[in-house]
């Protein structure tokens, strides 16, 4: 088969159905958020055809529509950082939307990715978009869409998100009512407010060096290199890791079932640990975060449906001498410092105590 190509057939920019009003057009990104990784997370998802009576035009008019219209309840998507960086102007500035084709079926692509791996992915993903700066974060928009049409029919919904204002609770809830929008063809004024915009206001931006020292450079130091990889761990394989757990749990080694989220942790990690006792020739120290959504986790109700990063990592510590490499003593290690933290959220008597929990 040919080289899968791209074709960009036209990009402009998507504004909400219904301008924001003037209370909403300054939105403050919260502590969580000015911490958060300042990066742009991609995602993409794949739609194989369905035989119905929508034609291709019907289609690409639904799909701006209906996203016209859920901006007007995620105002923040459509607008840009403001110079501070740490609030957005919301004025309907709009989000970059790119239609494009692609030479190949959906059927054959996910075969190709199966084969070569999933950088192919790269190719459905939003195209940088002309006249920003590349190296600031903040001068870019902060949601992109790409909808790139397969020869078979078949679509991939590809966006970008700036990760400061926008985590996969947020993402995930725009692009669940983004769906439901375009399938049902709801109106404007049936969509829910399904997100809220206080998340700035109960833990404001403050001054990061009280919580944060900069490194101290070191002289001949080199730069970090992060490795991303990916593992597929197959049903079959967890179910014999439950059973593992299920042992301990008989034995009285372990009084919980541990999640899958947990599982797969401590096994990836306790291989980490191994393969940094092979290079270095003995067992070293461990940190690993574990991720936390805090939404449901602290006594502030109205930040369950809150834009933003509410997600802290818990600080998991292995020392050798004082834990033993058993996948049992390894998930007991994060089941403890998550129920730490947990309390210490749960008993925090105001947003500030809550924020010194996310240091």
């Amino acid at each position: 088969m040919d080289s899968i190509k791209v074709e960009i057939l036209s990009t402009k920019l998507i504004k909400p159905s219904s301008p924001t009003p003037p209370h909403l057009q300054c939105y403050n990104i919260s502590f969580f958020d000015q911490i958060a990784n300042k990066e742009q997370v991609p995602l993409v998802l794949l739609y194989p055809h369905c035989n119905n009576s929508i034609t291709d035009v019907e289609m690409d008019e639904r799909l701006e529509h209906s996203f016209s219209k859920i901006l007007t309840r995620v105002h923040p998507a459509a607008g840009r950082y403001a110079d501070d960086e740490c609030s957005v102007i919301c004025l309907d500035q709009g989000v970059p939307y790119t239609k494009a084709k692609v030479n190949c079926k959906l059927d054959n692509f996910l075969e190709q990715v199966a084969r070569n791996g999933h950088d192919l992915t790269v190719l459905l993903w939003p195209h940088d978009i002309k006249d920003v700066d590349e190296t600031n974060l903040f001068a870019a928009p902060i949601f992109t869409v790409q909808i790139t049409k397969f020869e078979c029919g078949g679509l991939a919904v590809a966006i970008s998100i700036s990760h400061p204002v926008m985590d996969g609770f947020t993402t995930m809830s725009s692009i669940f009512e983004w769906a439901n929008a375009c399938r049902l063809g709801t109106p404007i004024e049936k969509i829910n407010n399904f997100l809220s915009f206080n998340a700035g206001d109960i833990f404001p931006t403050r001054d990061l060096s009280r919580y944060f020292k900069p490194p101290i450079p070191q002289e001949g130091s080199k730069e970090d290199i992060f490795v991303s990889k990916r593992f597929v761990i197959k049903e079959a394989a967890i179910l014999k890791l439950r059973e593992k757990f299920a042992n301990f749990i008989d034995s009285g080694a372990l009084n919980f079932q541990p999640s899958r989220v947990e599982m797969i942790s401590v096994l990836l990690w306790r291989a980490l640990i191994h393969a940094s006792e092979e290079v270095n020739g003995n067992l070293r120290p461990s940190l690993m975060g574990f991720p936390l959504n805090l939404r449901s986790k602290i006594n502030l109700p109205q930040i369950s449906k809150s834009v933003g990063n509410l997600v802290i990592d818990v600080p998991v510590k292995f020392v050798p001498g004082e834990t033993q490499m058993k996948l049992h003593h390894l998930v007991l290690l994060i089941r403890n410092a998550v129920t730490n933290i947990v309390a210490l959220c749960a008993g925090a008597s105001s947003p500030d105590e809550v924020s010194y929990a996310g240091c």
